[in-house]
């Protein structure tokens, strides 16, 4: 008995020892296990943790909802972390994912839609709750509900355009808008909001389609004609704004040269009016003058006046006078140079004369006038 008390008592601080080490090993577990589910919420997404825990225990979604940039833990076993996109998403029905949406015209023809659907998710823990538990809680669960419901929505309202109404813009965009609408009543309680519905592309089968291209070619050539006929249009009306412009120039320089012409015509009929006054002025005079001169020859001393004109011409241009003269009865002729000097002397008027003729010069002086007299 001793001895087993004694091995007792040496085997105490080995237990403590043990226990020791199994706490620091139970407590990195944990700590690892705690810190191995730290997840930090990226942008655009929100966390919701789900304890798989009995409902008695708390087990469930959270009401604690985590948002982008926070750091959650999540627990191995005991819990999952949902993350959930809540930015703007482009859900795609195009053939390049082949997933365009294949439905008919209200007429029969057959068409391809591709459709662009955009939506977002409300951040109001109620709606993602709800969206979660009923809808699903990844991203692909999300987009399926929503192509699928979005499909059925889609054809619903494009079976009612016909084939016309398609290429009308303005018909295919009220009937997304209807199918927008729907959408919105459908999943807007599930924290859904659909921006908006994009009809990215249609084609219809085969033959129509060519039919379609045609119409279109047809078209764009009669776009072309008139955009050429409104060109050539334009330059006409250019071309006849210039003529215009070339008349009313040609009018205005005619209407110019006119003016000037007329005016001309009267500065040169003022000018020859003047003249013909002067010389009817000046013959006037020259009448009244003769007239005068008449009259005084007519009168007593009319030869002494004759004389008198006679000789201031003569004496104007310097000149000699010849003489002629015959006996009666006689043929021969005789020739005598007088001199004028004693001819105006013996005529008795060349004191009267001396005043009005210029002298005459030094060496023209000395000269007589010749005065020939044949006989």
């Amino acid at each position: 008995e001793g001895g087993g008390s004694e091995v007792t008592a040496d085997n105490t601080p080995n237990r403590l020892r043990r226990v020791l080490r199994a706490l620091i090993t139970t407590f990195l577990v944990a700590g690892i296990f705690v810190f191995s589910g730290c997840t930090r919420i990226e942008s655009r997404k929100v966390g919701v943790r789900f304890w798989k825990l009995p409902t008695y225990l708390g087990g469930g979604l959270s009401d604690r909802m985590f948002r982008a940039g926070e750091l959650a833990i999540d627990y191995p076993v005991v819990s999952e972390l949902y993350s959930i996109d809540v930015g703007l998403r482009d859900l795609e029905f195009s053939v390049g994912n082949q997933a365009a949406l294949k439905t008919r015209a209200l007429d029969g023809n057959e068409l391809i839609l591709e459709v662009t659907v955009t939506f977002q998710l409300s951040q109001e823990k109620e709606k993602l709750i709800r969206l979660i538990q009923e809808i699903g809680k990844t991203p692909e669960e999300i987009e399926s509900i929503v192509r699928s419901i979005a499909r059925a929505d889609i054809r619903t309202y494009m079976n009612e355009l016909r084939t016309s109404e398609f290429i009308d813009s303005t018909s295919s965009y009220g009937a997304l808008e209807q199918v927008r609408k729907k959408l919105q009543e459908r999943l807007g309680p599930y924290g859904f909001d659909f921006k908006q519905l994009k009809l990215d592309r249609y084609r219809f089968d085969d033959e129509y389609e060519n039919l379609l291209k045609k119409i279109q070619q047809l078209e764009e050539d009669v776009k072309r004609e008139r955009e050429r006929r409104l060109v050539i249009e334009r330059e006409i009306e250019r071309d006849k704004e210039r003529a215009i412009g070339i008349k009313n120039a040609v009018l205005r320089e005619a209407a110019g040269y006119r003016e000037r012409r007329i005016q001309d015509g009267e500065n040169y009929l003022k000018e020859k009016s003047n003249q013909a006054q002067a010389l009817r002025a000046a013959a006037d005079a020259e009448a009244t003058a003769l007239k005068k001169q008449i009259e005084a020859f007519a009168g007593p001393g009319g030869s002494a006046l004759v004389r008198l004109e006679l000789a201031k011409r003569l004496l104007e241009n310097n000149p000699r006078f010849v003489v002629l003269g015959g006996s009666d009865g006689d043929d021969d002729i005789n020739v005598k140079r007088l001199d004028a000097n004693q001819l105006l002397e013996q005529a008795k008027i060349f004191e009267a004369l001396r005043d009005e003729t210029p002298k005459p010069k030094a060496e023209e002086s000395q000269s007589a006038v010749e005065k020939v007299t044949i006989e």
